[in-house]
């Protein structure tokens, strides 16, 4: 049921926080922000170095799909508690993994691949302190922001994670959940809002 958008470039005069803009019908992509982390004008602005290292021409489309899965997902009504933030977020990536199936993880998501590997191996650390401090059921949006927004790293597990580590480990239950539930498919997954139930249907348990 999807219908591909009217796309439309531009040069959108450093607008960062949107570098794609996506109704969907149409879809306007300032292309002066994916010129590659060596084009001088991001620094003189004085963009944020993560950022910048995230600006080119690899995460363009990328970062179109990410839209596009914010659009088919904005009818949905999921709770706030960092769980249903975690998995709204792993369901973007998990339409990157369907539509984008041969790019790395590390650019879907915009990682470094240090970054990746610091998330395979801490998950089950992370899943832990998350469990430890009841967390996931957090509806303190100071709480659930640390983990779900961007930033250089996150402030609870120190300068060599990346940021936005929550919704790394929604990927994570989301891809679990559709490998535990062969006959789901991706819309109807995109229509399920009950977080809990994803959870505990994925089986999701990271070892330390």
């Amino acid at each position: 049921g999807y219908h591909t958008p009217q796309v439309y470039t531009y040069i959108s005069g450093m607008d960062y926080q949107f570098p794609i803009r996506y109704d969907g019908a149409n879809m306007a992509i300032g292309i002066d922000l994916f010129l590659g982390a060596d084009y001088t004008a991001y620094k003189r602005i004085q963009i944020p170095q993560y950022m910048i290292s995230r600006m080119n021409r690899e995460m363009l489309i990328p970062t179109c799909m990410k839209e596009v899965g914010r659009y088919l997902l904005s009818s949905e009504k999921p709770g706030n508690t960092l769980l249903d933030r975690m998995i709204v977020e792993g369901k973007i990536l998990l339409l990157l993994d369907a539509v984008l199936p041969d790019t790395p993880d590390n650019i879907k998501i915009g990682y470094t691949p240090n970054q990746i590997k610091w998330c395979n191996d801490n998950a089950g650390n992370v899943w832990k302190y998350f469990i430890e401090r009841q967390l996931i059921y957090s509806n303190n949006p100071e709480e659930t922001r640390t983990f779900i927004q961007d930033g250089p790293f996150t402030l609870s597990f120190g300068k060599e994670s990346p940021s936005r580590i929550g919704a790394w480990i929604g990927w994570q239950i989301v891809r679990k959940y559709m490998q535990e539930n062969k006959t789901e498919t991706l819309e109807q997954l995109f229509k399920n809002t009950d977080s809990q139930s994803i959870l505990e249907k994925s089986g999701y348990k990271p070892q330390d």
